[in-house]
C-alpha cells in the first residue's frame, strides 16, 4: 500500500499528467502536412526529388545532389503517388520525436531539467518544419539516454544507430554525416575510455566496426531503386561467404593452435572468428560499393563534391553580429562541454562539439535567414543534453545560463513574428486534427495547389507541339516545367546549374549532353548571387553553345502566365567548335587587368586556375570562402562585376562574348554575338586566402557557323559623363523600386577606385514591360556615377508585387576612382531620358573614401 502511495504521489502524478498532456499538445499543434509542387529555384529541386526518385533514376549517376534516394521524403513536393509515403514518414518522424522527448523528459529526476529540453525541442517548431533536423534531434536524445546502453546485447543497439546513420545518407547527405560521425566520435571516446581502464577494448572496438558496416551496407543495401531483390541479395551472399570464410580459416587455425604457437594463441584471446569475418565482409562490401551498380561510391563522391563546393560557390556574407553571436555560443558551449567532458560524459561531448561545428559551418557559409535559423534552433538543445549530463551544481548553474542566452539569441535572430504564437493557439490545434482526420481531403487540397500553380507555368502550345514526345532538359532550373508541360525531360546529373560548384561536377553535365544528347533545351537567361549565367557551368554550357541554336520555328522569347524570356534551343545539325586555336597562358595578379587580344573573329574561352593558399585551405575548410569577382569591361565601356565559381572556372569559361542582359542573350543564341569583352581582372575581400598569381589560358575558338557575326557597339548607350543638367524630382507614385545592396561595413574607409557592385529592381508601373534605365548617384547634390538597364528576373519581385514586374531586376558596377574623401550615401533613380529627369527607388549603399 505504501509503495502505490509512492507511485502516484501528487507531484509525480502532475508532472506525469503535465508532461504528457503538453506533448500530446505539441504534437498536434505542429503537425505539418505536406506541400505541393510550385515554381521557383528552391520549388523546382523540392519537385525534382520527388521526380527523379518516381523515376528510379540512380542517384549518384543519372542524378547527383545533396540529398539522395530518400530525400524526397523530407523536402520533396507531393506528386500524384507519394503523398501517403510523405505525411506518412513525417507524422511518424514527428511522433517518434514528441514521444522519446516526454520519455527522456520522464527519466529526468530533477524537475528543473526537465523544461531546458522540452523547451529546446519545441524552438525548432516556431518557424519552419525541418525533418532532417528532427531526425537528428531523435538521434541525440537516444544518444544522450543511459538506458539504451544497458540494453543487451549492447550490439543490438549499435547496430540499429548504425542502420538508422546509413538510411540518413541516403536522405540527406550532411544528415548522414552529422549521425555517423557523431556516432563515430562517441564510440572513440569509448574505446579511449575502455583503454585508460585496460578494461572490454576488443568489444569497443567492435563496436566501431560494426557501426560502419551497419551504416555502409544499409546505404548500399537502398541505394538500389529496387533494393528489396537486387542489393539485398548482394549483401546476404557477402554475409554468407564472409561466414564460410571465417569457418574455413577457424578450422585452419584450430589445426595450427595445437602446435603452441604464441602469436596464434594470442590472436585467439581477441577473437580470431570475428576478425576473419569482419575483415573478408569488409573486402566484399569495398568491392561491392566500388564495382556494383548502382555504385555507393559514385553516390558518396557526388555528394561530397556538391558539399565540398558549397563553401566557396555559396558563401554569402551576412550581418557581423549574427557571427558575433554565433562564435559567442561556440565558445561558451564548448565550455560547457568541456566541464561535462570532465564529469565523465566525454563520448556525448565528443558527439555534439562535432555536430556544433558542423552546424556553424553549414549556417554560416551562406549567411542568409534561413541557414542561420537552423544554427541558432540547434544549440539550444545541445545545451539542454549538457545539462542533463552535468553532475556538479556548478556546471547545471552554468549550463542553465547559457541556455538562456542561446534561447534569448534564438528569439532574436527569428525577430519572433505573431504567427509564430499562433501556432500553439486551439484553433490552429483544432485545424490540425481535422486535417489529420481527414488525410484524402488533405489530399485533394495539395494537388488542386499544385495544379493551380502548374497552371502558371504553362509554355505556349506551339512549343509544346514542336518538343512533343523529344527529350528535353531545362537550363538553368526552372524543373516545374516538366510537370506543368508533361515535358520528357532528361536531366543533366546535376540538374540545376547553379549547383555544378566543382570541375569534377560541371563535367558529368557536360559528359551527360555530349554522351546523350537531348532534342531540345528549354533555356532561360539567369543566375544568382549576381554571378554570369555562363559561369555556373562552363563546360556544359560551352558544348550547349556549340551543339544547339535557337530553334527555327520559335526565334524568340517563349513566356508562360507567371514566368518570361524563356528560350527553346534545338540541337545543330553539327558541333560549330570543331576547331581551337594555340592556347596563350600567363599569370594575372588580383586586381590587375588583362586586355584580350585573340577575340577579333573568334570566340575566346578562358580557363582560369584558382588556388587558395595554406591558410585559405584551412579557413575554408573551417567556414567559408569570401566571393571571387570577375571585373569585365565591354567594348562599348560598360564595366560589370560578376562572381565566378574558383572550383569550376578552370573547366573554361566563355569570355570574349558575355551577353549583359537577356536580350544579348537571345541574339547571342540567334546568331549575333554583343559586343566583346576589352578586358577583365580578378578581385576578392581576402587575398590572402588565394594565392597571389591565377593562372589564365586564353584558348580561341573558331567557328563553323559563318552566319555568326558580332553586334556593333550600342548607339543608344549612355554614357555618365554625357549626363548633364539632370532634373532630380519627388517620389512619384508611379515608380517602385529598391536598392537591394547594403554596405554591412559603413565605416571601413575604401581607397579610391575601388569598384562597388549594387543591385536592386525598379519598375515604372505604367510601362512594366519596357526596360528601364538605373541611374547611381552620390552625395547631397547627386552627382551621377553609373548608369544601367534593367536587364533580369527577379522571381521574388513577381512572386511579391506582380508577375509583371519579373525583368525588373538590374546590376552595376561603379567606381570610386572620381570621388573625394568623405562619407557618400548611393542612391539610385529611374532615369527618363527624353524629359532629362530622374525618380527616386528606396534604399542607399553608404561609403567612406580615404
Amino acid at each position: 500500500m505504501s509503495s502505490q502511495k509512492k507511485i502516484f504521489a501528487f507531484p509525480h502524478s502532475l508532472v506525469y499528467l503535465i508532461s504528457v498532456f503538453a506533448g500530446v499538445y505539441c504534437f498536434l499543434a505542429f503537425i505539418s502536412m505536406p506541400f505541393g509542387i510550385n515554381s521557383g529555384l528552391d520549388s523546382s529541386w523540392f519537385y525534382a526529388l520527388s521526380k527523379t526518385t518516381a523515376e528510379k533514376l540512380i542517384f549518384g549517376t543519372d542524378v547527383i545532389f545533396t540529398y539522395g534516394p530518400f530525400g524526397y521524403l523530407i523536402s520533396g513536393s507531393v506528386t500524384e503517388n507519394n503523398f501517403w509515403q510523405i505525411v506518412t514518414f513525417r507524422l511518424v518522424i514527428h511522433l517518434i520525436l514528441c514521444v522519446v522527448t516526454v520519455i527522456r523528459i520522464l527519466e529526468l529526476k530533477n524537475n528543473a531539467l526537465k523544461l531546458p529540453l522540452g523547451v529546446s525541442v519545441l524552438a525548432t517548431y516556431l518557424k519552419v518544419s525541418m525533418t532532417d533536423y528532427q531526425i537528428l534531434f531523435i538521434f541525440f536524445i537516444i544518444l544522450s539516454s543511459d538506458y539504451i546502453w544497458k540494453i543487451k546485447p549492447i550490439e543490438f543497439c549499435v547496430f540499429i544507430l548504425g542502420i538508422l546513420s546509413g538510411f540518413c545518407l541516403l536522405t540527406k547527405f550532411t544528415l548522414g554525416i552529422y549521425t555517423l560521425g557523431s556516432l563515430v566520435m562517441f564510440l572513440l571516446a569509448r574505446i579511449y575510455e575502455s583503454v585508460q581502464s585496460k578494461l572490454d577494448v576488443k568489444n569497443k572496438c567492435g563496436l566501431l566496426i560494426e557501426v560502419f558496416l551497419a551504416a555502409i551496407s544499409t546505404a548500399f543495401v537502398l541505394l538500389h531503386p529496387n533494393y528489396y531483390s537486387v542489393n539485398f541479395l548482394k549483401i546476404l551472399v557477402c554475409i554468407v561467404i564472409s561466414c564460410l570464410v571465417a569457418v574455413v580459416l577457424k578450422t585452419i587455425y584450430n589445426l595450427l593452435i595445437r602446435r603452441q604457437i604464441q602469436p596464434l594463441i594470442k590472436l585467439n584471446k581477441i577473437g580470431f572468428s570475428r576478425i576473419s569475418f569482419d575483415l573478408c565482409y569488409c573486402l566484399g562490401l569495398l568491392a561491392l560499393i566500388y564495382y556494383s551498380f548502382p555504385s555507393l561510391a559514385a553516390y558518396l563522391r557526388g555528394s561530397w563534391e556538391i558539399s565540398s563546393g558549397y563553401s566557396s560557390a555559396m558563401s554569402i556574407v551576412g550581418p557581423e553580429w549574427q557571427i558575433q553571436l554565433g562564435l559567442l555560443q561556440i565558445f561558451l558551449i564548448l565550455l560547457l562541454l568541456f566541464l561535462t567532458t570532465q564529469e565523465g560524459s566525454l563520448g556525448l561531448s565528443l558527439a555534439l562539439s562535432f555536430t556544433l561545428i558542423l552546424a556553424f559551418k553549414h549556417a554560416f557559409v551562406r549567411q542568409d535567414e534561413g541557414h542561420v535559423f537552423y544554427f541558432f534552433s540547434i544549440t539550444p538543445l545541445i545545451v539542454a543534453l549538457c545539462i542533463i549530463q552535468s553532475k556538479r551544481n556548478f556546471s547545471k548553474l552554468f549550463g542553465l545560463l547559457i541556455h538562456i542566452y542561446v534561447l534569448y539569441t534564438f528569439l532574436v535572430v527569428i525577430a519572433f513574428p505573431p504567427t509564430v504564437l499562433s501556432k500553439l493557439e486551439l484553433t490552429h490545434v483544432f485545424n490540425n486534427v481535422t486535417s489529420l482526420l481527414n488525410l484524402n481531403q488533405v489530399r485533394e487540397q495539395v494537388n488542386a495547389s499544385s495544379q493551380k500553380s502548374l497552371s502558371e507555368v504553362k509554355l505556349p502550345e506551339r512549343l509544346l507541339e514542336i518538343v512533343k514526345d523529344k527529350s528535353v532538359d531545362i537550363v538553368p532550373w526552372e524543373i516545374s516545367l516538366v510537370e506543368a508541360n508533361r515535358l520528357n525531360w532528361k536531366p543533366r546529373p546535376i540538374f540545376q546549374s547553379y549547383s555544378a560548384y566543382t570541375s569534377f561536377l560541371d563535367q558529368k553535365n557536360s559528359q551527360s549532353l555530349l554522351q546523350q544528347p537531348r532534342d531540345y533545351i528549354i533555356y532561360q537567361f539567369a543566375a544568382i548571387d549576381n554571378r554570369h549565367p555562363f559561369f555556373d557551368e562552363p563546360e556544359t554550357f560551352y558544348n550547349i553553345f556549340c551543339n544547339y541554336r535557337l530553334s527555327s520555328e520559335l526565334p524568340n522569347f517563349v513566356s508562360t502566365p507567371k514566368m518570361t524570356d524563356f528560350m527553346l534551343l534545338e540541337k545543330r545539325p553539327v558541333n560549330i567548335c570543331a576547331s581551337t586555336l594555340v592556347s596563350q597562358k600567363f599569370s594575372l595578379p588580383w586586381d590587375t587587368t588583362r586586355f584580350i587580344s585573340l577575340n577579333n573573329g573568334f570566340l575566346v574561352r578562358a580557363a582560369i586556375k584558382i588556388e587558395y593558399s595554406l591558410v585559405g585551405k584551412i579557413y575554408k575548410t573551417l567556414f567559408r570562402s569570401p566571393p571571387v569577382m570577375m571585373d569585365v569591361t565591354y567594348a562599348d565601356n560598360r564595366i560589370f562585376l560578376y562572381r565566378i565559381i574558383p572550383e569550376n572556372a578552370e573547366n573554361g569559361i566563355i569570355l570574349s562574348h558575355l551577353p549583359s542582359n537577356k536580350n544579348e542573350a537571345l541574339s547571342f543564341f540567334q546568331g549575333t554575338f554583343p559586343p566583346p569583352i576589352k578586358s577583365f581582372g580578378f578581385s576578392t575581400d581576402n587575398p590572402i586566402l588565394y594565392k597571389p598569381n591565377l593562372e589564365i589560358s586564353l584558348t580561341p575558338v573558331k567557328l563553323l557557323d559563318k552566319s555568326i557575326k558580332q553586334k556593333n557597339v550600342a548607339s543608344d548607350l549612355l554614357q555618365v559623363k554625357e549626363l548633364k543638367n539632370i532634373k532630380f524630382l519627388g517620389k512619384a507614385e508611379d515608380v517602385i523600386g529598391y536598392m537591394d545592396s547594403k554596405n554591412n561595413k559603413p565605416d571601413t574607409p575604401l581607397k579610391k577606385g575601388k569598384k562597388i557592385m549594387l543591385t536592386g529592381w525598379a519598375v515604372r508601373k505604367s510601362k512594366y514591360a519596357d526596360t528601364t534605365w538605373i541611374l547611381i548617384t552620390y552625395g547631397s547634390q547627386n552627382q551621377p556615377l553609373g548608369i544601367t538597364k534593367t536587364s533580369f528576373s527577379r522571381q521574388d519581385i513577381a512572386d511579391g508585387f506582380d508577375s509583371r514586374y519579373l525583368n525588373s531586376g538590374w546590376s552595376i558596377t561603379v567606381t570610386t576612382q572620381d570621388m573625394s574623401e568623405g562619407v557618400y550615401d548611393l542612391t539610385a533613380w529611374i532615369y527618363n531620358k527624353g524629359g532629362n529627369y530622374a525618380l527616386p527607388i528606396h534604399g542607399s549603399y553608404r561609403v567612406k573614401i580615404k
